[in-house]
């Protein structure tokens, strides 16, 4: 697992407990754990997936196995409709949204390899 993998999974870890919902466009992604987890959205390019335990622990076993977050192009998570982080292009490029409180630890792991930015405008 690279340094995007484990960025993927201290989000998931960061991320509040109710009311997520991932946005996620990686068409390159053909394992079937993942496949069971996503739905259909209007948007062909774009698979929904609710995130609870189970979303979370998919995910991080297929980031620990296969190293999913390279294929991903575009990620997004939404508490209550209002966007906290997207990501892109194998999660080399990712913001937070300025109401989003990082903790401490997430910041001293991350900040140093320029990993993310803060949106200041939403």
């Amino acid at each position: 697992m690279n340094r995007n993998g484990s960025f993927l999974i201290d989000i998931l870890s960061i991320l509040p407990k109710n009311n997520i919902v991932c946005h996620i466009q990686a068409p390159d992604i053909e394992s079937e754990n993942i496949s069971s987890i996503l739905s259909k959205t209007s948007d062909p390019a774009l698979m929904l997936m609710e995130i609870d335990n189970n979303s979370i622990a998919t995910i991080t076993e297929e980031v620990c196995n296969n190293n999913i977050q390279d294929s991903i192009q575009y990620i997004s998570f939404e508490n209550n409709g209002n966007i906290i982080f997207e990501g892109y292009d194998g999660l080399e490029y990712n913001i937070f949204s300025k109401s989003f409180e990082l903790p401490l630890w997430f910041i001293e792991k991350y900040e140093q390899y320029d990993m993310y930015a803060v949106s200041p405008n939403w």
